[in-house]
């Protein structure tokens, strides 16, 4: 319960069977994030005081998951891998997805201002979110030992697109797939079309902005990232 989602441990309890080496098909929304120039503020900070501000600021949002029907893949340090709609299927998981991910950056306002009155940095978060067909179950090693994730080439290229928050200068940026099931809930501007290396089609992205219903907290969230 401490490693997977309180959804995966209920369904891994009731069916045993899931632990096996079997590959699935599935539409799945995955969210790739990070903490902006995170080695320079790294280099500033004494160990145990890094580990802290990381434990402190993962805890946080991890705890945003927690009522949004995530699973985690892994923590690569300040960067964090989630997906939605696996093992368990769940509505909306571009929807959940993208409340995540907004409010994780209107926590980040919060926990910000905490810090910086103790003399700690401020800190900026990318997220990328792209949703579509990939493989989910139990990668395995001749040591037994299992690791749920997912895997394809699209996982490959939300990844790879990460980079695209801090070429356009953006918190959020969804693709094509994810905008489409979103844009009547979420505020969002298309940013541009881009071409990724060694794949074939172009890719529409998309910023997202912040949640129609909750435009009071739209102007906080520009003052901070003015």
């Amino acid at each position: 319960g401490m490693y997977l989602s309180k959804e995966m441990v209920e369904e891994i309890s009731k069916n045993p069977d899931k632990l096996t080496l079997k590959w699935e098909k599935k539409d799945i929304t995955i969210l790739f994030s990070d903490i902006a120039w995170f080695t320079s503020i790294s280099e500033k900070m004494q160990p145990q005081e890094l580990f802290d501000f990381l434990n402190e600021y993962l805890s946080q949002m991890t705890k945003i998951l927690t009522k949004n029907s995530w699973t985690l893949d892994k923590y690569i340090w300040d960067a964090v891998m989630w997906f939605f709609n696996a093992p368990l299927d769940i509505e909306n998981p571009e929807y959940k997805a993208c409340l995540t991910a907004i409010e994780q950056q209107e926590k980040l306002i919060e926990l910000n201002k905490k810090w910086q009155s103790l003399n700690l940095p401020k800190i900026e978060v990318r997220i990328w979110i792209h949703s579509w067909e990939t493989m989910h179950w139990n990668l395995w090693s001749i040591w037994e030992r299992l690791n749920y994730t997912v895997i394809w080439d699209n996982v490959n290229l939300a990844s790879r697109l990460e980079w695209i928050c801090k070429y356009y200068w953006v918190k959020i940026v969804i693709s094509e797939t994810v905008s489409e099931k979103i844009k009547s809930d979420f505020i969002i501007r298309e940013l541009d079309q881009i071409e990724v290396k060694w794949k074939d089609k172009a890719v529409r992205i998309f910023e997202l902005i912040w949640l129609k219903t909750n435009k009071k907290t739209l102007i906080e969230y520009y003052k901070y990232i003015k």
